[in-house]
């Protein structure tokens, strides 16, 4: 292991301004790193993340490599914690380096685990004569392990003097042995894919391939391609499947996805794809690679890469494969907008829910990091981020790509690669994460004043991802008083039936499924009093008022429904007080008598209880005859209610007599003159309500009067 020395090392957490589109799926997770970014810089250029590993404990491990002007390229591991921070605990603050040979270019591109916690990584080391295939084993805190190999590496030469370089590496959790793929160069036109086996010492397995070492030619006189292995997976019995690529380097833009299988001793399985090797032109000379899979335990499996379109634009492409080598009917694609956008896929996930995420590269010869989630069928997941694509650039001006992908059990997804120079760990959402303190109540503002005691709403904004909220409100501050609450489902509470000229205090969480957010701060409103009203009319001393037809009315008092009016002919309403209770802020006073003073006034209630009285008002009657009683008792009218038609009898046979109708206001509405003993008043022209009906002598003298109502 080579620690880092200070004056060589940076080690820094870059800020990145990134638009959050609230919480939801496919934004960057704010609970990782700065805004759920982490960018590391241990060396001041070409520092790139390859392999990713998640732990039960959300801790992950992030390999690749990083570039030092005095060793040159080496191996690199990182741990962080679930947050994002650095674990100290691991290797020299969260970082291990390893330079497999002195001033070697080392480049690890993958990583595995075994059931101990070791950490492997595999990739090769360049030591500027040779280039060898090299795995290097580290205890779970970053040691390496010095019974493997030699002093925890090993460094193998496939094919003597040639090229040598993996691209993958599996763990075999049955026996422990360490299953790695990638490429054999044999010159810059002609490559052989190779998978190899090592033991847990790292010796290679006798019994694999010739001597652990399984060199596969599908066709040993093809001189023309170059093949490589840039994944694989193996089965309890033995058997791997890999995928990769076969390119035609003569012509530009020309390759093939492939598949290979070998049994447990590396012998190709001739039950795949007759030879154990198939491969797949998606279009005719299109750049067509496959980077990483996910194997079924029936042998079928999805593969994962970039597809040609046309010669300016490649899409993220997958496929599934049958058991025997062909092509199944799942398949995924996703292009995206430009018109050059080169889009390629380097690993895929399964998540909880049974959706696939591809995570790689878009642009031409500036990229982004690019992410695209389908569902199960392999259909785009709209439902994830805009249009079930995310497209990032962490550093506008230079390239950035994503390596690695790996899916937490809550189904977040953590991404590793590189933008720029700096070494790159991002967490996305993978679900929308309610933001359950992220909002403000609203209204009535907070110490408002002479609020509706009656019916007043309460509201806030919304908080997003909230089920439902939780509104609480009280007389006391502390609510204990006697607390009332509910849980409306949107961001408004009606509340009813408060105490007038009281504080009230309230406040609100929301609420997701069994997560419960924190009160929000507490506001407090006072509702209106019961005196808060004037008289209106008739105006204080008005005279000349209608014995028949006085409206008295006052304001509304806001939030009261009742009212009681008292109106005497004693301004001590002493003499013969009457007491009405009324629903509206009007009573109409009928049967008064002529030129008498009336005195009046009004209190408002709140259901429970009353205000004072309002100041006292009086009005005078019209001067005029009173009725005599003896000849009003001779009239009678009837229906009432009527309908359309309205009879008059006079018991005494007067004639001679005019009849008026008029409204609440006054007005004359109808009138029939002289009325024998028994009238007709046809009444159908005239709306339903209420009306007056008079009677008068030829002299105008007021003989009978009565409230009609029709119907």
């Amino acid at each position: 292991m080579k620690t880092f020395p200070h004056l060589l090392t940076l080690l820094a957490f870059f800020t990145y301004s990134h638009t959050f589109l609230a919480q939801s799926s496919g934004s960057l997770d704010p609970t990782f790193g700065d805004d759920g970014l982490v960018l590391l810089l241990p060396n001041d250029d070409d520092n790139v993340a390859t392999s990713l590993q998640i732990q039960a404990d959300g801790s992950m491990l992030i390999g690749g490599y990083t570039n030092s002007p005095i060793f040159g390229k080496n191996f690199l591991l990182v741990k962080l914690n679930e947050d994002g921070s650095m674990d100290s605990s691991f290797g020299d603050d969260g970082m291990v380096s390893t330079d497999i040979g002195l001033g070697s270019d080392d480049v690890a591109n993958a990583m595995a685990l075994d059931l101990d916690g070791n950490i492997y990584l595999a990739g090769y080391s360049d030591d500027g004569s040779d280039q060898d295939a090299c795995v290097v084993k580290y205890s779970p805190t970053g040691e390496l392990d010095l019974d493997f190999g030699t002093d925890g590496k090993v460094i193998s030469d496939y094919d003597e003097g040639l090229t040598d370089e993996l691209k993958c590496i599996e763990i075999s959790l049955l026996t422990g042995e360490i299953n790695v793929g990638g490429s054999v160069e044999i010159t810059s036109t002609q490559s052989r894919p190779v998978i190899a086996k090592y033991a847990a010492d790292g010796t290679l397995v006798d019994g694999f391939g010739n001597g652990g070492v399984a060199l596969i030619n599908e066709d040993p006189f093809d001189t023309n391609h170059l093949y490589t292995v840039e994944s694989l997976k193996i089965r309890p019995n033995g058997k791997i499947t890999a995928v990769g690529w076969k390119d035609f380097p003569a012509i530009n833009w020309s390759a093939d996805y492939m598949s290979i299988r070998v049994n447990s001793d590396g012998t190709l399985d001739n039950t795949f794809a007759q030879d154990g090797v198939n491969t797949y032109n998606g279009n005719f000379n299109g750049n067509d690679k496959a980077f990483d899979l996910i194997l079924e335990s029936d042998d079928t499996f999805k593969m994962a890469g970039g597809g040609y379109v046309n010669d300016l634009k490649y899409i993220f492409t997958g496929f599934g494969i049958q058991a025997n080598g062909s092509v199944g009917t799942w398949s995924a694609g996703s292009e995206f907008s430009g018109i050059f956008d080169d889009a390629i896929a380097y690993d895929i996930e399964q998540d909880s829910q049974d959706r696939y995420v591809f995570a790689g590269s878009v642009g031409d010869a500036t990229k982004d990091i690019a992410i695209v989630r389908f569902d199960s069928n392999g259909a785009v997941d709209d439902d994830f981020a805009p249009d079930g694509q995310i497209r990032d650039n962490f550093d506008s001006n230079d390239v950035n790509e994503l390596f690695a992908l790996g899916i937490q059990g809550d189904d977040k997804i953590v991404v590793a690669g590189y933008s720029g120079d700096a070494f790159l760990i991002a967490r996305y959402l993978g679900e929308d994460q309610a933001q359950l303190n992220d909002f403000d109540l609203a209204t009535p503002a907070n110490g408002s004043n002479d609020i509706n005691f009656s019916a007043i709403n309460l509201n806030w904004t919304n908080a997003f991802g909230a089920d439902n909220y939780e509104v609480q409100w009280d007389t006391s501050s502390d609510f204990d008083a006697n607390p009332q609450s509910a849980t409306p489902t949107a961001s408004i509470q009606l509340v009813t039936n408060l105490l007038s000229d009281q504080t009230y205090y309230w406040r609100v969480r929301a609420i997701a499924g069994e997560e419960e957010g924190d009160w929000t701060a507490t506001w407090s409103f006072t509702t209106n009093g019961l005196n808060n009203f004037e008289l209106e009319s008739p105006s204080n001393g008005a005279e000349d008022q209608i014995i028949w037809n006085t409206l008295l009315q006052w304001e509304d008092n806001l939030g009261s429904e009742v009212y009681e009016v008292e109106f005497d002919t004693s301004v001590d309403f002493d003499q013969a007080p009457i007491l009405e209770t009324v629903n509206e802020s009007e009573f109409l006073l009928d049967d008064l008598i002529t030129a008498t003073t009336y005195y009046w006034r009004v209190r408002a209630g709140d259901g429970s209880n009353f205000g004072d009285w309002s100041q006292t008002w009086s009005f005078i009657t019209e001067l005029g005859i009173n009725v005599d009683e003896t000849i009003k008792s001779t009239f009678e009218t009837y229906p009432n209610p009527v309908v359309d038609q309205l009879y008059i009898t006079s018991s005494e046979g007067i004639s001679s007599v005019d009849v008026l109708i008029t409204d609440l206001q006054g007005r004359i509405v109808l009138s029939e003159g002289r009325i024998n003993e028994v009238s007709k008043i046809d009444l159908s022209s005239l709306l339903k309500g209420h009306y007056f009906l008079q009677i008068l002598n030829e002299e105008g003298r007021l003989l009978f009067q009565d409230k009609i109502v029709k119907i």
